[in-house]
């Protein structure tokens, strides 16, 4: 093996030793092609375009030229007409290049040939005219090179070549009007040289330039072979003019020179005019060009632009170099804070432990009933102590707002599943561009390659699926993501198809055009399979590799919870305005290299731009600044303690977007028209460009600036009804920031805490703290004394008894409630005994060394249903001690805050219930053996009964009254993710102030749609929660029963579902022949008996 390696070693050394000795020159789309004397060259016609629209048209097409005569030229195996073949980005750009009729011989020179003699209708001749007036071109090709039209430099010093000569060209006449003429006779001249190398010596010769001379030359002096007399001297140029013959005028006036109006020109009454056509080859040596060169001529006129693309360098590298020092300000202020806070933090942790101490060792305490207090929002104790220790803290807290943000600056965003793929889909881009950026500084794409740029890009785009799966999976998978196919999916279709269906439904205009232009059908379903087949396939294998192998972006720190509530933000936080300030920058960076980008593409069409290096430089300019100015504005955002900066940061790399679309449609504005129809053609390509550019605008920025440009958007929903007043939300309080909290929250996350407080909460779920209806006085009732031992179990908190103050009301403090619910299936001990733990545990911060600035009580009673022995003395204490405005906040566990459409609602206090009832029903049957069963038992009655029960629901009613209407009112004033569908219908009911039902309304409906949660809150609601009967195995069952809970509707009342129980047992009776006892207290045998103890009708407050 080892001398086989060696010999395969040998050869491959021996291969690179050759390629010094090798020489190559290759341009991508065109090799160079030596011409013998005599030999045929082919002149290929391509298309007419034109720099006032963007409809182009194949040559062919047009009826006013010369059709091809489909004959075979010598040297050539095409005939004239047939199209040759294109690659993608010819197909793409408009290109229809066919074989011509015009022969070329190299060294033949040929003074006139004449073409044919094309006959034009009054139609085609209008529309001739048309074309000369919007100003189109025509581009042949011979060996490659476009056809030409030659100008001179401003000092004259030099000639350069723009691509394509003009179809004709317009007048004005001494009367004012225009008249339009169409060049009708051509003068090629083929500039060549001997050909490099051997192929030289051998007599061969180079094309080095291909330029075409027009001329207009009537139909008179013309000699028997169709050429003009005199091609120089010319006196009648042949004007696109028809003489109309069918108006009443000219008939009586058949010699007048008068010109009917342009109206009556339109009239098509049959007439024709022949337009003849001719051309003249001339051959020029031209021994200054290389044929490696000959391409130089089409890029004089822009080298003369050198300096301003340097001036367009030196200002972006001065934009970006005044970003580069705010970020290095930014990055150096927070280090330095930083490593000063980490310095200091211990002597300020020592200085404020010792005044602590005194303060406590003072037996400083919470004032007692009676004594002068201001409340909570006052510091209570020596007023002396507590100001130094409060000046000591303020200096821990001199931190930036965006610290308060460490719980929530990683919190996935919304819509993350759209975000991630539109990320994939931006890396995709992003290496397409280099790609070409790369690909064409380093000369391999190039004008002689043509539709070579357009081609390595698609294929570029659909390879770089790859990178888009990848990335798409990460994020995702950062972003909490499951489902990883269905990103893959939405990664692979999102993007490429909304281009697609974008260039598709353009195309179906340009198509009714007969354009160029147009994509053939044939090139869609093949770009389809490019998408499916190839793509598709490669951003699954990326997603495959990014998602399951490489996986999520760790972060730094863990994210909380519950979501902070956000501050009102600056007028240049918000979303639109910081989009549009940051995008002003990089807009600046790029302004002066797009002046050239804009000039070739709508202004210059018969230049090329080819300074792909300036380009390049810019381009990189560009991706640093505006990765300094999305750094930059997300820092401003997040010192504004706004932590939903996913989308605006996606959003704000696209702002410039929004200053491009302005410049351009600028630029479009301000481009030369001719006549009222140019302008017209111009204006309905500019409102397609401006179309096209707002639906890819809007697609970068609708996720991440919906929820703010809504409001502003065309066709969004407004409402007169002031939703805010109708939802009172208190302002945010926002507590001042202590490098400690950081340090309590490592506290909390850390693995021996969390161990610790599973076996803390654990051992109280244990101690059964149960209350009951009847329960006795305290003291009284023996079942009290199970909550003594519940105290003595809290003691597992030192600190807890150590640091706070502990009071008692009416005998207890600090127990809990136990619902004798099992916890697997209902609320259990864990629903109050989990938050007294919580809070309990909240007091072990202390070990952090943390200190709150205010006096914090933690109220805890001992039951919650039946609040009348613990939690009404607790209210009856802070509120004689402390007045009814003494408490800055209140934490009940009961209601607090509630997350809805995405955002965090307070709800403090208590919150109406729906009222309740218990129907008992009892069905009696004869007694009996299993062994003689009678055809239905009590407990097969009380199974019909159950089943027609929960086969009708009542109907979705949302009134007035009912919290959940005050809920969606509050979603609509405060939520940007509120449904709109769903406020439509909000705004009709408010409209309308009548009961919303399924019979008037759909608000009730469409609310109920949210989930079981909300629709029970808008309908009466039942359920059979225990059923009983039958005693022994082999025994007919005496009597079976079931209890029937149900909450009732607000508004409504328990009677109707008494009747609606009535109606149901009365139908079983009936059809069995039992009788009913429907709430009257008679029990009789073989009957239904339907009772109830208490019910609530309407829900207390």
């Amino acid at each position: 093996m080892a001398a086989d390696f060696r010999l395969r070693l040998g050869k491959f050394l021996l291969l690179l030793m050759t390629v010094p000795f090798s020489q190559a020159f290759y341009i991508p789309g065109w090799s160079i092609r030596s011409y013998k004397d005599n030999e045929a060259i082919p002149l290929l016609v391509n298309k007419v375009y034109s720099d006032h629209t963007q409809l182009q048209y194949a040559y062919y097409d047009l009826p006013f030229v010369c059709p091809p005569t489909g004959i075979n030229h010598a040297g050539s195996s095409l005939l004239s007409g047939q199209t040759i073949p294109l690659n993608l980005g010819e197909v793409l750009r408009g290109d229809r290049i066919a074989q011509s009729d015009i022969e070329l011989v190299m060294g033949k020179d040929q003074e006139c040939n004449f073409l044919c003699s094309q006959t034009v209708t009054r139609k085609d001749l209008k529309r001739a005219r048309e074309m000369v007036k919007e100003g189109y071109v025509t581009e042949w090709i011979v060996d490659n090179l476009p056809g030409a039209t030659s100008f001179v430099t401003v000092d004259k010093s030099r000639k350069y070549y723009a691509a394509g000569f003009k179809l004709g060209y317009k007048d004005i006449s001494t009367v004012g009007k225009s008249r339009y003429y169409i060049n009708n006779h051509f003068t090629i001249v083929i500039r060549y040289r001997k050909a490099p190398g051997k192929d030289g010596e051998r007599g061969g010769k180079v094309v080095v330039g291909f330029e075409v001379y027009t001329k207009s030359i009537g139909s008179a002096k013309r000699l028997d072979s169709g050429c003009p007399a005199d091609k120089n001297d010319i006196d009648d140029p042949f004007e696109l003019y028809l003489r109309p013959n069918g108006t009443d005028f000219a008939i009586q006036y058949p010699h007048s020179s008068y010109r009917p109006p342009e109206s009556e020109l339109e009239v098509d009454d049959g007439a024709t005019i022949d337009i003849p056509y001719s051309y003249s080859v001339y051959w020029r040596e031209e021994t200054k060009i290389e044929w490696a060169h000959r391409w130089d001529l089409y890029f004089v006129n822009q080298e003369e632009g050198t300096r301003i693309h340097w001036l367009a360098i030196i200002n972006s590298l001065f934009i970006s170099g005044a970003l580069s020092a705010i970020v290095a300000m930014i990055l150096a202020r927070t280090i330095r804070t930083d490593i000063k806070t980490y310095k200091d933090v211990a002597m300020e942790d020592g200085k404020i432990r010792n005044k602590r101490r005194s303060r406590l060792a003072s037996g400083t305490r919470t004032p007692k009933i009676g004594e002068k207090t201001g409340g909570l929002l006052d510091q209570v104790g020596d007023t002396e102590n507590d100001a130094d220790v409060s000046s000591d803290e303020e200096a821990l807290e001199d931190v930036t707002g965006w610290k308060l943000l460490h719980g929530d600056v990683f919190r996935a965003p919304a819509y993350g599943y759209i975000l991630a793929p539109l990320v994939g889909s931006g890396m995709q881009l992003v290496f397409m561009a280099v790609g070409l950026l790369v690909l064409s500084s380093l000369g391999v794409l190039n004008p002689s390659f043509r539709g070579g740029f357009v081609s390595v890009g698609v294929g570029l785009f659909v390879f770089a699926g790859i990178f888009s799966g990848y990335f798409s999976g990460r994020v995702y998978k950062t972003f909490g993501g499951m489902n990883w196919r269905k990103n893959t999916l939405i990664t692979a279709t999102l993007f490429p198809g909304l281009l697609f269906s974008l260039v598709f439904i353009l195309n179906l205009f340009v198509w009714a055009r007969a354009s160029s232009t147009a994509i053939p059908f044939g090139t869609l379903v093949g770009m389809i399979m490019l998408w499916l087949c190839i793509q598709l396939p490669l951003v699954y294998v990326g997603s495959y590799y990014g998602y399951l192998r490489t996986g999520a972006w760790e972060h730094p720190t863990k994210t909380a919870a519950l979501p902070r509530q956000l501050p009102v933000q600056a007028w240049y936080i918000r979303s639109p305005q910081s989009i549009l300030l940051a995008g002003l920058i990089p807009f600046a960076v790029i302004f002066i290299e797009l002046l050239f980008v804009f000039q070739s593409l709508w202004q210059d069409k018969s230049g090329y731009y080819y300074v792909f290096g300036f380009l390049s430089v810019v381009s990189i300019i560009l991706i640093i600044t505006i990765a300094e100015v999305t750094i930059v504005t997300i820092y401003l955002k997040l010192c504004s303690e706004d932590y939903n900066w996913w989308w605006h940061s996606f959003a704000v790399g696209g702002g410039s977007a929004v200053w491009l679309i302005a410049r351009d449609e600028s630029l479009e504005s301000k481009l030369p028209v001719a006549g009222d129809a140019a302008a017209q053609s111009s204006e309905r390509n500019m409102s397609k460009r401006q179309n096209l550019s707002w639906i890819l605008e809007a697609y970068v920025l609708t996720y991440s600036a919906a929820s703010h440009v809504e409001p502003w958007l065309p066709g969004s929903h407004k409402s007169a009804v002031n939703y805010a007043a109708q939802c009172v939300q208190p302002d945010t309080l926002v507590p001042k920031v202590s490098p400690k909290l950081s340090e309590a929250f490592e506290l909390i996350s850390s693995p021996s805490f969390r161990n610790a407080s599973i076996a803390r909460l654990s051992g109280a779920v244990k101690i059964k703290t149960e209350t009951f209806d009847d329960l006795g006085e305290i003291g009284v009732d023996k079942i009290w004394k199970v909550f003594y031992g519940f105290y003595e179990y809290l003691e597992i908190f030192p600190l807890v008894h150590e640091k706070l103050i502990g009071e008692k009301a009416n005998q207890h403090a600090g127990s809990a409630v136990y619902f004798a619910v099992p916890a697997d299936t209902g609320r259990g001990s864990s629903d109050c005994k989990n938050q007294l733990i919580a809070t309990l545990e909240a007091v072990e911060l202390l070990e952090a060394k943390f200190e709150p600035k205010r006096t914090v009580l933690l109220a805890n009673g001992f039951d919650e249903t039946f609040g009348y022995h613990g939690a009404k003395n607790l209210c009856s204490v802070i509120r004689e001690r402390y007045g009814d405005d003494g408490l800055a906040i209140v934490v009940d566990e009961g209601a607090t805050f509630e997350e809805a459409w995405g955002t965090t609602f307070a709800k403090p206090g208590g919150t109406s219930e729906k009222g309740s009832t218990d129907v008992t029903i009892t069905i009696g049957s004869p007694v009996g053996h299993s062994s003689i069963p009678h055809d239905h038992t009590s407990v097969g009655f009380l199974s019909e009964v159950i089943y027609l029960i929960e086969s009708t629901q009542y109907p979705t009613r949302l009134y007035d009254e009912n919290p959940h209407f005050t809920q969606l009112q509050c979603g609509v004033a405060f939520s940007p993710k509120f449904d709109p569908k769903l406020r439509e219908f909000l705004d009709k009911r408010l409209q309308s102030r009548g009961t919303c039902n399924a019979n008037k309304h759909p608000l009730a409906l469409e609310a109920a749609k949210l989930g079981p949660g909300t629709k029970y809150l808008l309908q009466t609601s039942q359920a059979v929660d225990i059923i009983s009967g039958g005693a022994k195995i082999n025994a007919l069952p005496e009597c079976a029963q079931d209890i029937v809970n149900q909450r009732v509707n607000v508004r409504e009342t328990a009677r109707v579902f008494f009747d609606h129980l009535a109606q149901v047992a009365a139908h079983v009776a009936d059809k069995h022949g039992l009788k009913l006892q429907a709430f009257d207290g008679v029990e009789e045998l073989s009957s239904i008996i339907l009772s109830h103890n208490t019910y609530l009708d309407e829900a207390g407050l």
